[in-house]
């Protein structure tokens, strides 16, 4: 499932301020408020994202009510995927540049207009992948290869029953 943003194109921007789903107390969704954010300085590392869609996972809901394994305290931006447009680099950033397609992730921060996470939890979107697709991928497809090739050590000879195919990591592993 993925969230697209209600705002247009370059609206965020290099904005101080942002809006952000902020979950206030651990009781479920209900408890997400869009507020208003201000922008820090970003660390040597960091990039700064323009949010064009967000996917939204099981874990995000989880988190919520504060029953996931990552569990921060309140308030807190859930959100670990996007997929949006690269609007500020840290110094030492030498792979990404204002204006790339890019999609990222980390454990919180991406239901908001903006994100910031380290240049390695971000790629290139391909042009081939709309910012919907590109936001619901990484954690979808990344739980699947764990699951198929890291944990149960596939072969190009094995054959896999995969239950729950409607869903993002079971289709990922289709």
């Amino acid at each position: 499932h993925c969230l697209l943003g209600s705002f247009e194109a370059g609206e965020a921007g290099m904005n101080a301020q942002y809006r952000a789903a902020i979950c206030t107390s651990l009781t479920g969704p209900a408890s997400l408020e869009i507020q208003h954010m201000s922008a820090g300085p970003l660390g040597r590392t960091e990039i700064r994202i323009e949010t064009r869609a967000a996917g939204v996972n099981f874990p995000d809901l989880l988190m919520t009510y504060g029953r996931y394994q990552f569990r921060p305290d309140p308030p807190f931006v859930p959100g670990m995927e996007i997929a949006g447009d690269v609007i500020e680099v840290g110094v030492d950033v030498t792979g990404f540049k204002p204006g790339d397609r890019v999609m990222a992730g980390r454990k919180g921060g991406g239901f908001a207009e903006q994100m910031v996470v380290e240049d390695t939890a971000a790629m290139i979107l391909p042009s081939a992948l709309s910012y919907i697709e590109g936001a619901c991928w990484r954690s979808a497809a990344v739980t699947a290869w764990h699951a198929l090739h890291d944990k149960a050590g596939l072969t190009p000879a094995d054959m896999v029953l995969v239950l729950g195919a409607s869903g993002g990591v079971g289709m990922a592993a289709v």
